[in-house]
């Protein structure tokens, strides 16, 4: 019976489940008898009980957070030129853009003379909200969930301010200065 919960419990908890903490609490109780039973009923030195006491309790006590989500994959491949009017804020330094694309929309920010990034603007805290991230309008550097307050850094996509703690979702780019490519 025990070795049967205590699979069940690890297939699910590597596949990345969450559960309520009456559960958590009943599978934590059901893998300290298991564990106390088989160090109880084999003979086991003291410092191998110790380790597996240690790695049953470390690997017990992980679990995913409900609010963090990863930004779904989107087939993206889209070129545009800055001599465009429309894309003429990248030819400067910290110009940026907003663009159709990606999950959420994509964000085009000009990071320095050779580089481009591309982000996309859903937030990665709370995917399901399907909130944006918008440029700071006093830091054109930063960029802001106005859902969860959560900020990120522009010129490499990590985050400044919580409670978000995945950095932006980023797109491969090719800037050649005039043109840029973005795919993933």
């Amino acid at each position: 019976m025990f070795s049967s919960s205590l699979s069940r419990f690890f297939d699910c908890a590597s596949a990345g489940c969450t559960f309520s903490k009456a559960t958590i609490n009943i599978k934590k109780a059901i893998l300290s008898k298991f564990v106390f039973l088989f160090i109880y009923t084999t003979k086991v030195n003291r410092l191998t009980a110790v380790i597996i006491i240690i790695c049953t309790v470390s690997l017990s006590n992980c679990r995913r957070r409900d609010t963090q989500h990863f930004v779904p994959n989107v087939q993206v491949n889209r070129n545009i030129s800055t001599n465009l009017p429309q894309y003429n804020d990248l030819n400067f330094i910290n110009g940026w853009v907003y663009l159709d694309g990606g999950y959420n929309g994509l964000l085009a920010f000009r990071a320095n003379l050779e580089e481009v990034k591309v982000y996309d603007r859903q937030a990665p805290y709370n995917v399901i909200d399907q909130c944006r991230i918008y440029v700071d309008t006093n830091n054109s550097n930063i960029a802001i969930d106005t859902c969860s307050g959560s900020e990120w850094l522009l010129l490499d996509g990590q985050v400044l301010k919580g409670p978000a703690s995945y950095p932006l979702k980023e797109y491969q780019t090719v800037f050649d200065g005039t043109n840029l490519t973005i795919t993933n």
